[in-house]
């Protein structure tokens, strides 16, 4: 398997430390808030039924984190974009549940694996 590069880890970090932030997560507060357009794509269901929405800010650094380990090809060729944005998106739910989330790259790649 092929092991990120420290510029790698750094774009990955970035994004995360930005990610767990509330410019990039917002609760849902009503039906209202689901009238933003890509709605299903920017929603985050937490496993005790509670619903996020990630902003635009949130999809970024979301798609960054997911390009930047599929372009390093950590998984050799059997996960695909796709694959590790699900993974990113279950993951992210899960942690943000317990309140925690993974500081550092590798974490997050070991997490995804």
């Amino acid at each position: 398997m092929a092991a990120l590069s420290s510029k790698q880890k750094r774009k990955i970090e970035f994004a995360l430390q930005r990610f767990f932030s509330p410019k990039a997560l917002s609760a849902v507060k009503s039906l209202q808030d689901f009238r933003i357009p890509n709605s299903l794509s920017r929603q985050l269901t937490l496993p005790d039924g509670r619903v996020l929405l990630m902003t635009d800010e949130g999809l970024r650094y979301l798609h960054d984190m997911v390009t930047v380990i599929d372009d390093a090809n950590v998984f050799d060729g059997l996960a695909d974009y796709s694959d590790v944005a699900g993974a990113c998106r279950d993951l992210f739910a899960e942690v943000l549940s317990l309140g925690q989330h993974p500081d550092k790259a590798d974490e997050l790649v070991e997490f995804i694996r």
